[in-house]
């Protein structure tokens, strides 16, 4: 046990060096992420997945929203304007809150990348940094929240997560049974099918847990990405609603811990962060 502790002490400083030089690449995936997936929202007609679409929120006024998508998803994945449009898309997520309650809050994860992106702006590798475009300046409070924008983005990211499972798994279950019966997935794990949704749900429900109390937060995104991938591959599912999902795990392994997060403020020695 001893000898095993060892190893994996020199197994983190060995790799915090990249790690941590990972660290500034992580708000311009994120900026790139919520680009990505704005725009795919424009080019899909659908906002966040695809039950909520344009129609049944902006009636008359699709085809301009479809326009504005798409051109904010541009402008965002390039890094120009950033503060602005992530307002912009902030208040859209409100008006979708109120229009279809607390469902929304499965994708929390959207709502946590707009704060990020407000608090910090486009950061680092952006357009509007290479030609010194001079964005919307931040009021005095915004730069004083700056230290919370990771943690904001994490704990929301985690939370989406859990909410999700609850919902699609527990809440409404039937749609979660039919899937397991329709796809035999008890082929593959011989249980009941009540209770292969039932794992589904623990699963999942853990998987956020660990993301929002900032908890072996790479070891959580990486098995995320791993069953994000293989749900893919086997339901054949429309991509453009997971780019979010596949993106802020990749943000989040590369960021790491905050000091915010429970093994961060726990787990730190000689006064720096814990890697893995």
């Amino acid at each position: 046990w001893v000898h095993d502790l060892v190893d994996h002490d020199d197994l983190e400083k060995r790799m915090m060096p990249t790690l941590m030089r990972l660290k500034r690449y992580a708000l311009p995936l994120a900026r790139l992420t919520a680009g990505l997936s704005t725009l795919s929202f424009g080019l899909a007609g659908a906002l966040y997945g695809t039950e909520i679409l344009f129609v049944s929120l902006f009636g008359d006024a699709t085809i301009f929203m479809q326009i504005f998508f798409v051109a904010a998803g541009i402008a965002l994945a390039l890094g120009v304007f950033t503060r602005p449009f992530a307002v912009l898309l902030a208040l859209i997520y409100a008006y979708a809150g109120y229009v279809y309650g607390w469902y929304i809050f499965t994708y929390t994860d959207h709502i946590g990348l707009y704060i990020l992106l407000i608090l910090l702006g486009s950061g680092g590798y952006s357009l509007s940094r290479r030609l010194r475009i001079n964005e919307m300046n931040a009021p005095r409070i915004i730069e004083h929240l700056r230290p919370l924008a990771f943690p904001i983005l994490r704990i929301l990211f985690g939370f989406g997560i859990m909410f999700a499972s609850i919902y699609a798994k527990y809440l409404y279950s039937a749609l979660a049974l039919n899937v397991v019966v329709m796809f035999e997935l008890t082929k593959y794990f011989p249980f009941d099918p009540l209770f292969v949704v039932l794992g589904a749900l623990i699963i999942e429900f853990l998987a956020g847990a660990l993301f929002m109390l900032g908890i072996a937060v790479r070891w959580a995104a990486v098995f995320l990405l791993f069953w994000l991938t293989l749900s893919l591959l086997y339901f054949q599912e429309d991509v453009w609603p997971h780019i979010i999902l596949f993106g802020l795990c990749a943000v989040v392994f590369l960021h790491g811990y905050d000091k915010f997060s429970l093994e961060g403020r726990l787990m730190r020695r000689h006064n720096s962060e814990p890697v893995l």
